[in-house]
Order: C-alpha cells, then structure tokens, then sequence
C-alpha cells in the first residue's frame, strides 16, 4: 500500500480509538472487532485493502471528494481479488484474516446481489472455522451464537407465524413512533420510516416464498447506511447521544426481525454483533432512564422504549440458522 494512502488505516485507527475511548465500540457494528482486523492488516494486505476501502468511502462521503471515491472503490476491487485468491489457500492460518476482510466487504458492496455472493462466502468460512472456532480471534462471536443457541434450546417453541407476525407488527408500531420522535433529524426519521415501510411489506408477505435476491434487495440500502450517509456520526455515538443510540437500537432490533422473517438473509455472526449492540446500548439507555424526546417534547422512559429490542432478541434464537 503506497505511503499516502496509509492515512485511510490511520483514519480508521483514529475512529477505533475514539470508540474505544467512550466505551461505544460495541454499539456500531463491526468496530468492536476492529482491533482484531487493524492487527490482521498489518500481515494481510487483503484486509488492510478492506479497510482502506471502508475509510476511502466514508470520507468521500464527507468530504465529496472525488479522489477518495475512487480509492475506495479501487482498494474494495483489491480487497476482493485477494480474498478470492487466498480464500484458494484456506487453512487456519489465514482463517480469521478471510473472514475479517469479508465481514468489512460485506458493508461496502455496490449492490445487493454483491453481498448475496458476500454472505454466502461468510457462511462457508463460519462452517468450515468451527473445527477450531475456539483458536479463532473471533471465537468470542462464535461463542455468543453458540451460547444463545444452547440457552434456548429448552425454550417452549411457538407457531413460527406467530412469533414473526407479532414481532414484526411490534415493530412496524414501534418504528412509526420513533419517526415522530427523530422528525426533527429528516435524514434519520427518513430511514426509519423506510425501515417502517420494509417491516410492513415483509409482513404483508409473510405466506409468500420469498425469493433470496428479493430478500437481499429490500435490506441492502440499510446495510451500508451508516458508512455511506454523511448525516450518520460517530462523534455523536461516543458522545452516547441519546437519539443516535435509539435509533441504532431500533435499527439493530429491525434487523435481527428481517433475519427471522427473510431466512436467506439471517446470518448468525452478524446478529451475534447485533444482539451485542442491542445489549450494549439497552445498559446505556436504562442508565439514562430514556430518551429525552424533542418530536414529543416529552421524556420517554426506558420501559416505553425496550419491547420491541427485547421481543426481537426473544424471537430470533428459535429461528435462526446453524452453521
């Protein structure tokens, strides 16, 4: 990697520390294993090209500058060409660099079929890891699923149907009051009306068999949100404004919903992060006791904002996917 562009991984060291810092990096997806891929790039260049590539996008969406954009999509068709030539040499060694470098791809794809391909490559090398998941730099996410899969398994199963139509209208309701609260932030309060909008129609299509690319297409524009929208802040998330982390977790919450509903979408590691999240800025709620609310100009408590975090987390583990 030239020296100039080394500023990109320093960018990304940069954003890692502040996170670290505020005790915030479990509540934004992937930064809580960024100390892990930082480590991996300094011996893998296919991962440091994915970092790159996040850092280039992010700050060509801050700064509109063209050169960055180009960067990134230069160092994200590097990233992809080393993955497929070392994902050929898969061994233990190389393991948890492969499946660092696709965890961060899977955010910065241009379109969904893209991260279909992606996903599927991150089921693959979960599957073939268990045998020494334990070794794994990430046996911690491995763990987590593991560990909720065990805790459920006595649980008293309910009609499928029943459990992703009540979750979903839980969340289609909860979601719609959030947009009233966040209405003065238009660039949240329109993404969680779409998330509303994407809930209802996954609702609406709840017999239906859904085909995977149809699956894929309605989550995508969500998935890279946070790294492509100049209105999301990392600043505002280690400063733990209270709008920004329920919007997170109500995002967070519409996911792991998605997961259940669109089975070809539902990959284990990622809502193992999710459901982290979800408990990390639960605790950081709870000890503000709500959020105060600008759209109502009321204070909402704690209780009134957990149940639709809760019922997703409650829901996912009798319907998810095993490796």
């Amino acid at each position: 990697m030239p020296l100039a562009d080394l500023r990109y991984l320093y960018h990304m060291a940069l954003v890692d520390g502040m996170l670290a810092l505020s005790g915030t990096s479990n509540m934004c997806l992937l930064w809580g294993e960024m100390r892990i891929m930082i480590q991996l790039a300094t011996s893998f260049g296919f991962v440091a090209h994915t970092l790159a590539a996040t850092s280039a996008e992010r700050l060509a969406v801050l700064t509109k500058s063209q050169d960055a954009a180009n960067d990134g999509a230069r160092y994200r068709a590097l990233a992809l060409h080393g993955l497929s030539r070392e994902i050929q040499l898969f061994s233990k060694s190389n393991a948890d660099a492969i499946l660092s470098a696709y965890l961060g791809c899977s955010f910065i794809m241009a379109d969904y079929r893209a991260v279909m391909t992606v996903t599927k490559s991150i089921v693959l090398v979960a599957a073939r890891m268990q045998h020494w998941s334990e070794q794994s730099a990430f046996r911690h996410l491995f763990n987590y699923d593991r560990l909720h899969r065990l805790q459920d398994i006595h649980d008293e199963p309910r009609p499928r149907h029943q459990n992703v139509a009540t979750l979903l209208a839980e969340g289609v309701q909860a979601l719609n009051k959030l947009s009233n609260c966040l209405r003065h932030n238009l660039h949240l309060a329109a993404v969680v009306r779409q998330l509303r909008d994407v809930l209802r129609l996954v609702d609406d299509k709840l017999d239906a068999d859904v085909p995977a690319a149809t699956q894929y297409r309605l989550i995508h524009p969500f998935i890279s949100w946070y790294n492509r929208n100049e209105a999301s802040s990392y600043v505002a998330i280690s400063e733990r404004d209270p709008a920004a982390l329920v919007f997170l977790l109500y995002k967070y919450s519409a996911f792991v919903s998605l997961a259940v509903a669109l089975p070809a979408t539902n990959l284990p590691l990622f809502t193992a992060i999710r459901f982290r999240a979800i408990v990390e800025i639960n605790r950081a709620m709870e000890e503000r006791a709500g959020l105060p609310c600008t759209g109502c100009n009321v204070f909402h408590q704690y209780h009134e904002l957990a149940p639709f975090p809760l019922l997703a987390m409650q829901v996912y583990p009798s319907h998810r996917a095993v490796y």
